[in-house]
């Protein structure tokens, strides 16, 4: 074949999409491979051609602004005569549908492939972008297998106005939504949809109702649950069924929060794990009209806390450690800051306990020695007198290349560190169920699931997680601190209340439980007491914003303006800084 599009030479055909052909093409000026797609303009009715031709830019527009490793980018759109041409990342290698066809995926596969098409789609869902369209022939395998979407021919903007023909369908309907087959407003979860019926094609080997004419397959979707997938499949642990019925939900709010939180609950669920029942997303209820800007401190609270605990999971080796000091997350540190580690620290003079907090028990306050730990010291002859954290410094904080070769377990922990900071949570979490199906009493791995779980908003997960690190470690005030984020964003704000007194008990210096409580009590209408416990925390990390933030809007609350005022002017002063 020899075409000139363009600057562009055609060298062969690579197959047939679903408006035209995708051609190999050549592109001399950059000395690259391309792929073209093709779509012919020349229809009947002038409505449909406009349509082709505006879908075609908006498959430009959408693509060409998407960066991401695991999208096929869009580098081109032209028209010549009646057609039109996209040029697109040329990737060598088959489609899932072409891979499924050749044989089953393993398990491990199939959740790495599932998972990185879900980051994928949750990028593109924070920038309004829908791809309407996820089917096995549209995620691409390349020489490496990794994941790649192409084809965002249908996508369309969120909450831009559907600009298709009266009687088109848009989209492969085996893979549709409900919401989709019935016209209704769409966002990410229909894509989650999507996502779920590739699932469940990849784990069963069958689409969700198997081959129907087209009147009888939308209705099915539209009214119909699918067989469980283990009717399909007997090999499939029982959690399977319960995650992709939550995924596959006729209605939107019933499905996970995103598609990153679903492959994750599947991955744990072929790993062995019983899904817990537990709320769909976030809300915020109980909030008063007009002021879920009072809960809002929360949410960039969760992500300052993980932020926190993801530092200090990434460089703690051992259950218990001596404090060191870690720069504050909203802001400069103070020399007065608090050490910011998940293990008790002596504390000589406990700060004025915070009014409504639990009595603080003298065993938990007082300076105490650390929990026992697995951790081995050097062997010793006879018991030794009580060591001071200076005794048990070294051995505990000893670089890592004097530390003894870690085993597989520690590698697997390391391993499962390193995916949490590339953000690479499905894959933490499935590394670290197989952690914790090998040693369930591996406080560690707990630690860090719950820390995974809970950047994939699935905070009901997280909780079980972060009760275990508690069972074996009952003195981990990070973890009660961690956990008692998990209820706020739950709205089980009782529970959370007695997670963020039991931690203040523990480590009355850790700024972040005081500041995220003072949100909390925003929250309940009890700004007196917020009131304290920003003021415990600003007194603690004088430059934390986040805790002028929350006093600015208790005092406002409370109608103390001048304060409120005050706060406001420190807390613009330190997010210019």
């Amino acid at each position: 074949m020899d075409q000139q599009v363009g600057r562009y030479k055609i060298v062969g055909k690579l197959g047939k999409g679903a408006m035209g052909m995708v051609f190999l093409a050549e592109d001399p000026l950059l000395n690259r491979q391309v792929a073209m797609k093709t779509i012919d303009l020349t229809v009947e009715e002038p409505d449909h051609s406009a349509f082709l031709r505006d879908r075609l830019l908006r498959d430009a527009r959408a693509a060409a602004a998407l960066s991401h490793p695991h999208i096929v980018g869009v580098y081109d759109v032209l028209e010549e005569g009646d057609r039109a041409w996209l040029v697109m990342e040329y990737v060598h290698g088959e489609t899932l549908a072409q891979r499924m066809a050749s044989g089953a995926l393993d398990t491990p596969s199939a959740i790495r492939i599932l998972g990185e098409v879900a980051a994928a789609l949750d990028y593109t869902h924070a920038r309004g972008v829908i791809h309407r369209d996820i089917k096995p022939t549209n995620i691409m395998i390349d020489a490496h297998g990794s994941a790649k979407i192409m084809d965002f021919g249908i996508a369309r903007l969120s909450g831009g106005r559907t600009t298709t023909p009266t009687g088109m369908v848009m989209g492969t309907v085996e893979y549709m939504a409900p919401e989709q087959v019935k016209g209704e407003p769409l966002d990410g979860r229909a894509d989650q949809f999507a996502l779920a019926a590739v699932a469940y094609q990849v784990l069963t080997g069958s689409t969700l109702f198997g081959p129907q004419s087209f009147t009888t397959l939308t209705y099915k979707l539209v009214h119909e649950p699918p067989p469980m997938p283990r009717v399909r499949n007997p090999n499939l642990p029982p959690g399977v069924d319960t995650v992709l019925s939550r995924a596959l939900a006729k209605q939107p709010a019933e499905r996970f929060v995103n598609c990153c939180g679903f492959i994750a609950a599947l991955a744990a669920a072929l790993g062995g794990e019983v899904p817990a029942s537990a709320p769909t997303s976030i809300t915020t209820a109980g909030a008063a009209p007009g002021k879920k800007w009072v809960w809002a401190g929360i949410g960039a609270l969760v992500l300052a806390s993980l932020a926190l605990g993801a530092f200090v999971v990434m460089h703690r080796r051992h259950p218990v450690a001596p404090p060191v000091t870690v720069t504050s997350q909203s802001a400069t540190p103070s020399p007065a800051a608090p050490s910011a580690v998940p293990a008790p620290a002596p504390v000589s003079t406990p700060p004025t306990t915070t009014p409504g907090a639990a009595p603080p028990s003298v065993a938990n306050t007082a300076p105490t020695p650390a929990p026992p730990t697995p951790v081995q010291s050097a062997p010793v002859k006879s018991p030794p007198a009580q060591p001071t954290p200076a005794d048990q410094a070294p051995p505990v904080e000893a670089p890592p290349p004097m530390e003894p070769k870690p085993n597989v377990a520690d590698r697997s922990l390391d391993q499962a560190r390193a995916l949490i900071q590339k953000k690479d949570y499905v894959n933490a979490v499935v590394l670290l169920t197989r952690v914790i199906n090998a040693n369930p009493n591996s406080a560690q791995a707990y630690e860090l699931r719950g820390l995974a779980n809970q950047q994939l908003n699935l905070f009901q997960n997280a909780i079980p997680d972060y009760s275990a690190d508690l069972r074996l470690n009952p003195t981990h005030a990070f973890a009660l601190h961690q956990r008692g984020i998990c209820y706020a964003q739950l709205n089980q704000d009782d529970a959370a209340l007695l997670d963020f007194n039991r931690a203040l008990q523990l480590r009355p210096d850790f700024t972040a439980t005081y500041v995220t409580r003072g949100y909390l009590f925003n929250r309940r209408h009890e700004y007196n007491r917020a009131i304290v416990d920003f003021t415990h925390a600003i007194a603690l990390a004088p430059r934390d914003a986040n805790a002028y933030r929350g006093r600015m809007i208790a005092r406002r609350q409370a109608g103390d303006i001048a304060g409120a005022e005050q706060d406001q002017a420190m807390f613009n002063q330190l997010r210019q800084q």
